[in-house]
């Protein structure tokens, strides 16, 4: 039997995301602190002469301004005019209109005042409120062009306007321009210091994920068809039990040559797959398929290369098929979990990890899986409970002290220090000669900016 818990891809691209999403946010951050650039009036063509029209046929919800709210209750009070007005006085009283018809409600009229308020008014801190004011009209009729346009306007009169940033950064959002989403939200968090907190850093990290996860299928998308490499394939199947094949590869080809039965065509496929010739192993899948459509491990085998290869649909019809076949195969379901989860349909992956370990609640599999699982969606506390039930069922887990130690070190607790360098060190002693946990301890030590010879590292 294969020695089971090497390293899965899901983990590898678990921790480099993390790497990103920290190196991502401390870059803008960083890059926020230098003085702005300045801004040519000229640069953009002002555009209050605008269309008012507008398109209703969004679907997402449109952030709330309180602010607008906020100023038309004061404006409700204000004295009418009672001497001849400034342009300014004038394009303020009317902006103040378009605010009391904003908590109305009254979107499209409050679009005609602000748009009357910036023909009156060339002052560039007022307009650029104008401008924001009417974005968040346009915000509500789910105009996101629209509102992503007028923040770039106030933006270029005010370039440290925080509220026009976190406007256009939701559109941009909803639009899904996720990286541009991404910098403003980071420049608006940069500017204000008080909306630095872990809510506003949650929201750039899940974004930063989600841009991964789009260039990633992307790219799954280009390669369809093709396998990753053999070291990435082997590291992936050692998580799970391996059959033990004591015939040569150039036997179990010579008994396929003539009147081969379902079981042969099968064993062949799991030995070209070990002898990592993938496209061969599918189609020996396919064979045993046809020659007995019940054959349930043989679709559960195909849709697992069809996932590696990255043709995720038919992948999930396979795992369908073979589960429906044999429902009570908890390591099928751990297959098609990992399918789910790089299809984002996260909650039924869940299940299907929660019922292989139901099936099998002495097998390390699914405990294992589902640690994986909940490290990526940052459950780091839920991770290291399947870690350690990982380790109690197997106390040479190699994988399972590596991956608990990277998950005590995502807590970002003090107290948990001591815990993630035992486990560092007990991997590092169960497989001395792999590289994996010496390097999670050495991201540890430079996090801790100590030396590892003060730690003792063996």
């Amino acid at each position: 039997m294969a020695e089971k818990g090497m390293k899965s891809p899901a983990v590898l691209g678990g921790i480099a995301l993390a790497a990103v999403v920290a190196i991502t946010t401390v870059y803008y951050l960083t890059a926020s602190s230098d003085p702005l650039p300045a801004i040519d009036s000229n640069k953009r063509k002002d555009s209050n002469k605008r269309k008012e029209g507008v398109k209703t046929d969004g679907t997402a919800a449109a952030p709330v301004d309180t602010d607008l709210k906020s100023a038309a209750s004061k404006d409700a009070q204000a004295p009418a005019p009672s001497k001849a007005e400034s342009p300014k006085e004038t394009a303020n009283r009317v902006k103040n209109e378009g605010n009391l018809l904003f908590k109305e409600a009254k979107y499209n009229e409050a679009v005609s005042k602000y748009t009357e308020a910036l023909d009156l008014n060339p002052d560039p801190e007022d307009r650029s409120k104008y401008y924001a004011n009417r974005a968040a009209c346009y915000a509500k009729l789910k105009n996101y062009e629209q509102v992503i346009s007028d923040c770039t306007d106030a933006l270029e009169l005010d370039p440290r306007y925080v509220k026009a940033l976190q406007r256009r950064a939701q559109a941009f959002e909803i639009t899904g321009e996720l990286e541009k989403a991404v910098k403003d939200y980071t420049l608006a968090v940069s500017l204000n210091p008080q909306q630095q907190n872990a809510q506003a850093h949650n929201v750039i990290e899940e974004l930063l994920q989600q841009i991964a996860l789009k260039k990633a299928k992307a790219k799954m998308e280009e390669k369809k068809g093709m396998f990753p490499s053999a070291s990435i394939v082997k590291t992936y199947l050692n998580t799970f039990t391996q059959p033990e094949i004591a015939k040569t590869l150039s036997e179990l080809e010579a008994a396929t040559q003539e009147n081969a039965t379902t079981e042969e065509y099968f064993i062949l496929g799991v030995k070209y797959v070990q002898d990592s010739q993938y496209r061969k192993g599918l189609q020996m899948f396919k064979k045993a398929i046809s020659s007995d459509d019940k054959c349930a491990k043989a679709y559960i085998e195909e849709g697992m290369l069809l996932h590696l290869s990255g043709d995720i649909p038919n992948a999930l019809v396979s795992f369908e098929k073979g589960i429906a076949l044999e429902p009570e195969s908890a390591q099928s379901y751990v297959k098609w979990a990992n399918a789910l989860y790089f299809n984002q349909e996260v909650e039924k992956a869940n299940e299907m990890l929660e019922k292989a370990i139901r099936i099998a609640p002495t097998d390390t599999v699914g405990y294992f899986h589902a640690g994986q699982a909940a490290a990526q969606q940052n459950m780091h506390h839920k991770a290291v409970q399947y870690y350690d039930k990982v380790i109690e069922l197997d106390g040479k887990h190699y994988d399972a002290f590596n991956n608990k130690g990277l998950a005590l070190m995502g807590m970002g607790q003090p107290e948990v220090v001591s815990e993630a360098i035992k486990a560092f060190k007990k991997a590092i002693k169960i497989r001395p000669e792999a590289h994996e946990a010496y390097n999670s301890y050495g991201l540890l030590l430079r996090v801790l900016e100590k030396d590892c010879c003060n730690l003792g590292l063996p």
